[in-house]
């Protein structure tokens, strides 16, 4: 007979909830997409300092982004730009977590008005955006 004699609960770690797996999970997209980006500078042959120069930043920003663990939205857009790479959002509900009693109070209706199957499609010209030195493609 199979003894186990250790389990998550003897290492003081519980089951992951689902708020909390929900956490993890776009934290570990992010970071994929992060890495993802590094890759294809890579395979494109450009260094740090070669993209630096596209982007008009030094080789220590371009060094920096790729080690940062929260960039922000613009930058991952001006990153990507300069490598000739899109990047695409896929939002998904998880009604999991939404049920979760402890998350309830923080929605006004719950569940109200949610529909999988509708697609939003945001178009923002360049006369409205909101342009930053980061922001602004290369």
């Amino acid at each position: 007979m199979e003894v186990d004699i250790m389990n998550d609960d003897d290492l003081g770690f519980d089951e992951e909830t689902p708020r909390e797996q929900i956490a993890r999970l776009n934290m570990e997209a992010d970071l994929a997409m992060l890495a993802m980006l590094r890759q294809i500078r890579e395979d494109r042959g450009l260094s740090q300092t070669e993209l630096g120069e596209l982007l008009g930043v030094s080789q220590a920003s371009v060094s920096a982004f790729e080690s940062e663990t929260d960039p922000k939205l613009s930058t991952v857009r001006r990153y990507a730009h300069a490598l000739c790479a899109t990047i695409t959002h896929h939002v998904e509900p998880q009604d999991t977590a939404f049920n979760d009693a402890r998350w309830q109070p923080r929605f006004r209706t719950p569940g109200a008005n949610l529909n999988r199957s509708k697609q939003v499609r945001v178009e923002m010209g360049l006369q409205s955006a909101k342009r930053t030195d980061f922001a602004m493609a290369a």
